[in-house]
C-alpha cells in the first residue's frame, strides 16, 4: 500500500493530459477536413498546395512554441501557461469557424499548432511533477494514449458531421479544458523553485491527500532542485558534455526517422490516400476504423515497453513499418503504373500494418527515451531544441507530401518512406543503447562508454 492517495493525482493527471487529446485533434483534423475543403464544403475554393500548407501549420506552430514554452512556464508556472496557450488555440479554431479565405485557415492552423506545442511541453512537465514516483510511469502513458484518442475523435467527428460543426466542437473543448485547468494546483517542484514552500505543501496535500506526510517528499524535491541548479548550464556549454551530446544526437536521429517514416503523411492525409486507392466503402468510416486500431495498439504497447526493452521494440516496430509502407507503395504501383484494378482493401490492410507497427514501438518508445537519455539539466536545456527538430521535420513531411507524391508518384513516395524505416532499424541497432532497468546515472555512463 502507498502512503498517499492515488485517486486525486490520477484524476488530475488524466484531465491534464487532455491537452494531448487536443493536440491529437489538431494532428488528425486535416484527414477528414482535406477532402471536404477540396470539394468546396466551405464558401471558398481551396487549392491542393493551400490545403497542404494548412495541414502542416500545426507542426510549424509547434516548432516556434518549442523555443518559448520553457520561458513562459518558468515565468508563469504550468497552470497559467496552459491557460495562456489556450488563447491562441481558441483564436485558431475561431478562424477556422469564420474562415472566408484560405489564409484564415492557414493562420488558424498556425495558432493551433503554437498552442499545441505549448500544451505538449507543459502537459508532460505537469504530470511528471505532480505524480508520485511510484505511479509516474503509468500516468505519463496517458499523454500518448490521449493523442491517439484525439486523432480518433476527430476522425469519427469528421465522418458524422460537417466541417463547421467539427470546428465549433473543437473550440468548445479548448474552452472547457482551459477552465478546468485553472482549478488545478501548481506543481510542488515549480512552487519550491520560486521559494513558495507553504504553497508547495498545500499542493502536496491536494495531490496526495490531507493525511499525507509530506516532509520526505519535500526534501527529495529540494535535493532535485539543488542538483539541477548545481549543474545548470546554457545550451552551448551543456552540449559540450559528451553524454549530453550523444543523447542529443540519438534523440535528434530518432525524431528525424520518426517523421521521415511517413507517419505525418499517413495521419494528415489518410482519408485522401484511401480515396485515391479507390476503396469501395466510405473512406471516412475507414479512417475512423484505422484510428481505433492505432489507439488500441498504443494502449497495448504500454504492457510491452518494460518487458522487452527499448531497442527490441524500436527495431521490430520499424521492420513492421517497412512492410506496411512497401505494401502501400506496391499497391499504388500496380494500380497507377501497371493498371491492375481491384484489391483496393489492401490499402486499408497495409495502412493498418504500418499504424500498428508505428504504435507498438516508435510512437511510444521515442518519447520514453527522450526522458531517459538526457540528464536532469539537459532535459531543461537541450530537450526543447530536440522537440523543435521534431516539429520541423513534421512540418516538412506534411507540407511536401502532396506535391512530392504528384511529382514522382505516390508509390515512389511510400517506397522512400519504407527506406527511411529500414535505415532507422539499422541505425538503432548500431547506435542506440538499451536503457531498460538502468538508472539515470548508469545511462549517462553508458553514453560515454564507461562501465
Amino acid at each position: 500500500m502507498y502512503d498517499f492517495k492515488v485517486f486525486p493525482q490520477a484524476v488530475i493527471a488524466v484531465i491534464a493530459s487532455f491537452g494531448s487529446f487536443i493536440f491529437g485533434i489538431a494532428l488528425g483534423w486535416s484527414a477528414p477536413a482535406g477532402p471536404k475543403l477540396m470539394s468546396n464544403e466551405n464558401s471558398f475554393e481551396m487549392q491542393k498546395t493551400e490545403l497542404a500548407l494548412a495541414a502542416s501549420m500545426v507542426p510549424f506552430g509547434g516548432f516556434f512554441a518549442a523555443f518559448i514554452t520553457g520561458f513562459i512556464r518558468n515565468r508563469f508556472g504550468t497552470v497559467k501557461s496552459i491557460i495562456i496557450f489556450s488563447v491562441p488555440n481558441l483564436i485558431g479554431y475561431l478562424l477556422l469557424v469564420f474562415a472566408q479565405k484560405p489564409w484564415m485557415l492557414i493562420l488558424g492552423r498556425f495558432c493551433i499548432g503554437l498552442a499545441c506545442g505549448g500544451y505538449s511541453f507543459n502537459n508532460l512537465t505537469y504530470i511528471g511533477e505532480i505524480a508520485s514516483k511510484q505511479i509516474r510511469g503509468i500516468l505519463l502513458t496517458f499523454y500518448e494514449i490521449n493523442i491517439k484518442t484525439g486523432v480518433l475523435f476527430v476522425f469519427v467527428l469528421g465522418s458524422v458531421t460537417n466541417l463547421l460543426i467539427t470546428n465549433i466542437i473543437c473550440s468548445v473543448i479548448v474552452v472547457i479544458y482551459a477552465i478546468a485547468f485553472s482549478f488545478f494546483p501548481e506543481t510542488p517542484m515549480y512552487l519550491m523553485t520560486k521559494g513558495k514552500v507553504d504553497d508547495a505543501k498545500k499542493s502536496l496535500k491536494v495531490l496526495r491527500g490531507s493525511d499525507y506526510k509530506y516532509d520526505n517528499e519535500m526534501r527529495e524535491i529540494q535535493d532535485e532542485i539543488d542538483e539541477i541548479e548545481a549543474a545548470k548550464l546554457p545550451f552551448w556549454l551543456e552540449i559540450k558534455n559528451k553524454a549530453t551530446r550523444k543523447a542529443f544526437c540519438l534523440v535528434a536521429m530518432m525524431f528525424v526517422f520518426f517523421h521521415m517514416s511517413g507517419t505525418d503523411a499517413v495521419i494528415f492525409y489518410m482519408t485522401t490516400i484511401l480515396i485515391e486507392s479507390g476503396i469501395k466503402f466510405d473512406p471516412f468510416v475507414a479512417t475512423s476504423v484505422l484510428g481505433l486500431i492505432q489507439l488500441l495498439a498504443i494502449i497495448a504497447s504500454a504492457f510491452f515497453i518494460d518487458r522487452y526493452g527499448r531497442r527490441f521494440l524500436m527495431i521490430s516496430s520499424n521492420i513492421v513499418m517497412v512492410l506496411g509502407q512497401l505494401g502501400i507503395g506496391l499497391y499504388f504501383y500496380s494500380k497507377n503504373i501497371l493498371g491492375f484494378d481491384g484489391y483496393e482493401y489492401l490499402t486499408l490492410v497495409f495502412l493498418c500494418v504500418f499504424l500498428v507497427g508505428f504504435s507498438f514501438g516508435v510512437a511510444s518508445v521515442t518519447f520514453v527515451l527522450v526522458g531517459e537519455l538526457f540528464s536532469l539539466n539537459a532535459k531543461k536545456v537541450v530537450s526543447p531544441v530536440a522537440q523543435g527538430i521534431s516539429f520541423l521535420f513534421s512540418f516538412i513531411v506534411a507540407t511536401f507530401f502532396p506535391s512530392v507524391a504528384d511529382a514522382i508518384g505516390i508509390h515512389t513516395t511510400f517506397f522512400i518512406f519504407a527506406g527511411f524505416c529500414f535505415l532507422s532499424a539499422i541505425c538503432i541497432t548500431l547506435f542506440l543503447p538499451e536503457t531498460k532497468g538502468k538508472s539515470l546515472y548508469e545511462i549517462q555512463k553508458l553514453l560515454i562508454n564507461e562501465k
